[in-house]
């Protein structure tokens, strides 16, 4: 089952899919939502970053914006059956002595690099609102 972690939760995607939808059915009934505007939603290109006009630009920001921190740690896990559990506390152990050496670079690594998102984002916006002008320019 697919699952995600929201604040130490560990959360069932299909079950959560449907609470949604259970919940939107009823605010329907309710006449809280209207059904045109779901679909008029639904329709739309659904951006959280940026409205870019280019796909290949917008799938590259959203990878870096979803990358910028070298900080966050992954779970080690071994498949391995008996020498498995070893190995992860082996690997823990590494981790911990080479975090302690490298922590202070990666935080300003992580810093640097989420400046560089913002600043690449407000960029990405000028140049949509510039290459808007260009179009509208060129209609005249």
């Amino acid at each position: 089952m697919n699952t995600f972690i929201f604040k130490d939760k560990e959360i069932a995607s299909l079950g959560l899919e449907k609470e949604i939808k259970r919940r939107v059915s009823e605010k329907i009934e309710k006449g809280v939502y209207n059904p045109e505007e779901i679909g008029n939603v639904s329709k739309r290109k659904l951006d959280i970053l940026l409205d870019l006009e280019i796909e290949d630009s917008f799938r590259r920001f959203h990878y870096l914006y979803g990358n910028w921190d070298i900080t966050k740690e992954f779970q080690i896990t071994s498949h391995r059956p008996f020498i498995g559990p070893f190995i992860v506390v082996a690997k823990r152990l590494i981790r911990f002595l080479v975090k302690s050496y490298t922590k202070s670079i990666f935080k300003n690594q992580a810093g640097f690099n989420r400046d560089l998102i913002l600043l690449n984002k407000e960029i990405l916006k000028e140049l949509k609102g510039l290459r808007k002008d260009v179009e509208a320019l060129k209609g005249k």
